[in-house]
């Protein structure tokens, strides 16, 4: 009796098949698996994106599933949702034409679905092309490695104010979640953004946004952010305003119950009123903040939002929540401090250098809410200084403001009264008003200013002063207008 050997190509053959077998029914199998975790994992997501994501419908197939996404975004009431195409792994042959490995535990395909009544305007604005497309791609630990597209849009729309047009070469947004860590990166990019009408032109190059965050030890999103622009401008019915490569960075970190933040402010040029301005540095740290009782104003937050959706006047929500927002914050700063370090400003008519430190100390939620009591937690330390061109220049800024303000509620009268005074009056009075009220001292063209308070007492550029008294006068409403 002979026996069949068999071949290694049998083997082989046999063994592909199986394989085979396995690559075309393994995605049923899949699909249980991901249905499964797929609602644990938008959770998660949305917890470290702050975003308000959940799965609303799931309709299961062989090689891939159907699935709605609810969002919800700050201030806007209507409720965006998103069609996704879930394909099931392990296997997706499309990735190769990405460049990416094409073992994969899902490849979700989504856009967005336009709500009802924008659909004409999003027709127009997008020329009938899908508003926002984005794919997912799902390893088999769970990280989410994500790309999302916005159009290019060139159109003209109707609006009560005449043709607008608006152009943008598209915005990108590629992300990445990780799960073992549950922390997500974002990197947005949108190279040119344009609006103009007849009286008004915004032009915006090369805006990026580089986002890093998680869930902190106290359940509140820490990371360091990113934000740059290398050109804007804009030109509202003549007055001109631009800048030029602004750069901001924001970093939020916690340690045991507090959070410390930092930021980051750069700005080579800004051009307004024909004045040049820049560099700018601005550097800002606030630490030391009750994590807790930041949870607690949050919560206070949403109570507040909800009220006004129920039509609740906001003035009564603010009477109501007054007393427990002054019960919060003594715990909220007793151990926080605040360092500016520095403010500077270089420009064609001089320079601006700031320096502040603030600090609260033996305050907390037992403290009597006496004023007295909390002035005496507090220390400050300021030091100031800027060229006088550049002061003036400031001043008539501010002036130019309140007037603009004024020209709305005052009345022919007052308006009247304050035109015939020429502006280089009204400087001058504000100026020496602040030297006469002790603000600021002035030498050598350069005004300088110095303000330490501690433990109760304050100094006023060397010089004694009721800290109460100067803290009420600053708070004093002008003078009614005639």
């Amino acid at each position: 009796m002979s026996t069949k050997r068999v071949s290694v190509l049998e083997v082989l053959l046999w063994l592909l098949s199986f394989m085979l077998v396995l690559v075309l029914l393994s995605p049923f199998g899949l699909g249980f698996k991901i249905q499964s975790d797929y609602s644990a994992l938008i959770q998660q997501y949305s917890a470290a994106t702050q975003l308000d994501l959940r799965v609303v419908k799931y309709d299961r197939g062989f090689y891939s599933s159907d699935v709605v996404i609810e969002l919800k975004l700050p201030d806007l009431p209507q409720l965006l949702q998103l069609k996704q195409e879930v394909v099931h792994g392990p296997v997706y042959l499309g990735l190769i034409n990405q460049g990416q490995s094409p073992f994969i535990a899902a490849v979700i395909k989504g856009e967005l679905i336009v709500p009802a009544e924008f659909q004409v305007k999003v027709s127009e604005l997008f020329a009938n092309q899908k508003p926002l497309l984005y794919q997912e791609l799902i390893d088999f630990s769970g990280n989410i490695k994500s790309t999302a597209y916005v159009p290019v849009i060139n159109a003209t729309l109707e609006t009560v104010t005449g043709p607008l047009m608006i152009q943008s070469s598209g915005m990108t947004m590629n992300s990445y979640y990780s799960t073992a860590t549950e922390t997500v990166s974002i990197d947005v990019s949108l190279p040119v953004f344009t609006l103009k009408n007849e009286s008004f032109s915004m032009n915006m190059q090369d805006l990026s946004m580089s986002l890093s965050g998680k869930m902190g030890l106290n359940d509140l999103l820490v990371g360091d952010n990113v934000i740059s622009l290398r050109k804007y401008e804009l030109d509202a019915e003549g007055s001109q305003f631009a800048f030029n490569n602004v750069r901001i960075r924001s970093v939020t970190s916690d340690q045991g119950g507090l959070i410390d933040s930092q930021a980051q402010i750069n700005v080579r040029e800004i051009f307004a009123s024909n004045e040049k301005m820049g560099p700018i540095t601005f550097n800002f740290a606030l630490n030391g903040l009750n994590a807790t009782s930041i949870k607690q104003l949050q919560s206070m937050q949403k109570t507040l939002d909800a009220k006004v959706q129920q039509g609740v006047p906001e003035e009564q929500i603010n009477a109501m929540l007054l007393g427990e927002v002054m019960g919060i914050l003594p715990d909220l700063f007793k151990q926080s401090e605040l360092k500016i370090n520095p403010l500077k400003i270089e420009s064609e008519l001089g320079k601006l250098e700031t320096e502040l430190s603030f600090s609260v100390e033996g305050l907390d939620a037992s403290a009597p809410a006496d004023p007295m009591f909390m002035l005496n937690a507090m220390n400050l330390d300021l030091v100031f200084s800027v060229d006088e061109l550049l002061m003036r220049k400031l001043i008539e800024w501010e002036l130019i403001s309140n007037e603009q303000k004024l020209e709305a509620v005052a009345g022919q009268k007052t308006r009247q009264s304050e035109a015939a005074v020429p502006m280089a009056q009204k400087v001058n009075e504000n100026l020496q008003g602040l030297i006469d009220e002790g603000l600021l001292v002035s030498g050598d063209g350069v005004y300088t200013s110095n303000i330490v308070l501690k433990q109760g007492q304050m100094l006023m550029n060397g010089r004694s002063v009721d800290p109460m008294q100067q803290i009420m006068s600053s708070m004093a409403p002008p003078a009614p207008a005639q």
